[in-house]
């Protein structure tokens, strides 16, 4: 089982005692994690690391105990470039394997392949406005992307479909994710002290 800690990704056994197996510190063959701002497993079970500092996007593959690099890219970059990043702040993979980017400095969210190949760019006014913290994509494909005040939704063509805002009480929002089945949405957000959790359905209405 897969998990960040400060600057360095582990493997973990699939236990209440979470019995060490490996970890890695490096994002690539020469650098080693700057920032970890995302983690998430693919399809085919690869593991798929964002580094918001260098930045740098990691895959690795779990191979008889060892944690094997199989690929990295990313630099950084402005959103006219399509394989660049500004201080992003999230990934995810869905079922097609592609990966999402909430480029959080560019004000935009980027798709690419798992190795990298860049695929689409969205851009939208709230993005401008809001910045984007967070993305996830749900049962039917639908992109939901998390600014500061709300959640903007796209198809899977990057057509803007629907906005809502956030519940007055959610404040400093921080990740946007979906249930098991991908029919609920999850948005963690910091009050005072406290890290809670925010619950919607995938439709927002």
């Amino acid at each position: 089982f897969p998990v960040t800690i400060k600057q360095e990704l582990y493997i973990t056994e699939k236990t209440y005692e979470c019995k060490f197996v490996d970890r890695t510190i490096m994002a690539d063959d020469t650098f080693t994690f700057q920032g970890i701002v995302g983690m998430t497993t693919a399809v085919d079970e690869k593991i798929v690391v964002l580094d918001g500092l260098l930045p740098r996007v990691s895959v690795y593959e779990f191979v008889n105990n060892d944690i094997i690099l199989r690929d990295a890219w990313g630099k950084y970059g402005l959103q006219k470039n399509s394989l660049g990043f500004n201080r992003p702040t999230d990934l995810h993979v869905d079922k097609y394997n592609s990966v999402w980017i909430a480029d959080n400095g560019n004000n935009c969210v980027k798709k690419f392949t798992i190795v990298g190949k860049p695929l689409m760019t969205l851009t939208h006014t709230f993005f401008d406005e809001e910045g984007v913290l967070s993305v996830c994509v749900d049962s039917v494909d639908r992109l939901h992307c998390l600014t500061n005040n709300r959640i903007v939704v796209f198809d899977a063509t990057g057509k803007y479909i629907f906005d809502y805002k956030l519940h007055e009480d959610v404040t400093k929002p921080q990740k946007i994710n979906t249930s098991y089945n991908k029919e609920m949405l999850y948005v963690t957000y910091t009050l005072l002290y406290e890290v809670l959790i925010y619950v919607g359905i995938v439709t927002g209405k």
